[in-house]
């Protein structure tokens, strides 16, 4: 998502050729299963040089994402509204059978207007990308209630892991995305990088504080675990959790972290290391690699 200025009269029109109206299944699916993470082959593309690092949102941007309404299309239309409660979206998710949705788009990164032509060649590449995921999706767009500026085409994705949005945000160069999860408000998920830079450095809230919400709140992504075996010996598991965008490996001796990707926090864990101990690697994407 990345709202700008210019107007348009003609929201619901697929860009490109004439009007259609949208037919179309509600899901779409990939032509093959495989690795979830597999779009991250996409990243070699002319179109998909990512900026590196995103200028903080002014004031400005972050009202108009919460202004924005995120239509979605499909046989069961429904329109995602930033801090809308659980209830407004959950009999949907659960009557189509999801955990949640994420609406993403390619256009104008990082809110820098973009020539059509550009944007729906980089619309094309996302596409690619998500049916590279297996992942089902229709398709949405940001729409300004005030009609100031234009509407922009974008996907609705069901059932993406946290890695996968992460990925898509650097690789398309997007501020932000809506994410809608049963139980959960909708709310905006904001690019990692902004992520870690908007935690507060002057938070009050101690150590033991932040150590106990990751704990309840964070999401297994990876693990060993470990017998050196023999009486009086040790055995446990090093494991890694996603919270707020963030990585944290746990372990004995405490936590480390943040971690900007899963792969830094495995590798910082020694997760992926096999040893006379282990017993066990498990990874999100990949299942066991590794089981005595």
């Amino acid at each position: 998502m990345a709202p700008h200025p210019p107007p348009s009269d003609d929201w619901k029109r697929p860009i490109g050729a004439g009007f259609q109206p949208f037919v179309i299944p509600f899901f779409r699916h990939s032509r093959e299963r495989g690795n979830p993470f597999s779009s991250f082959n996409c990243l070699g593309s002319k179109l998909m040089q990512p900026i590196e690092r995103p200028n903080p949102p002014t004031s400005e941007l972050v009202s108009a994402y919460r202004e924005t309404v995120f239509c979605v299309y499909g046989n069961a239309l429904i329109d995602l509204k930033i801090g809308a409660p659980a209830d407004m979206h959950d009999a949907w998710l659960t009557r189509i059978g999801k955990r949640s949705a994420v609406v993403i788009t390619a256009w104008n990164p990082f809110s820098q207007a973009t020539n059509l032509a550009l944007n729906q060649e980089r619309q094309q590449e996302l596409i690619t990308a998500v049916d590279d995921a297996a992942l089902s999706w229709c398709n949405a767009a940001g729409k300004d209630p005030t009609g100031q500026w234009p509407p922009e085409e974008s996907l609705c994705v069901f059932d993406a892991f946290s890695d996968t949005i992460d990925l898509w945000l650097r690789q398309f160069s997007q501020y932000a995305v809506v994410i809608a999860e049963i139980g959960k408000p909708c709310n905006l998920l904001w690019h990692p990088d902004l992520r870690l830079a908007m935690a507060d450095p002057d938070d009050d809230q101690d150590d033991d504080d932040l150590f106990g919400q990751i704990l309840e709140n964070g999401q297994e992504v990876a693990y060993q675990d470990w017998d050196s075996g023999g009486p009086g010996a040790g055995a446990g598991r090093v494991f890694v959790l996603l919270h707020e965008g963030a990585f944290y490996v746990f372990h004995d001796a405490g936590m480390n972290g943040p971690f900007r990707s899963m792969a830094e926090a495995i590798a910082s864990g020694g997760i992926d290391q096999i040893t006379d101990a282990t017993v066990a690697i498990w990874q999100v994407d990949m299942g066991y690699t590794f089981r005595r």
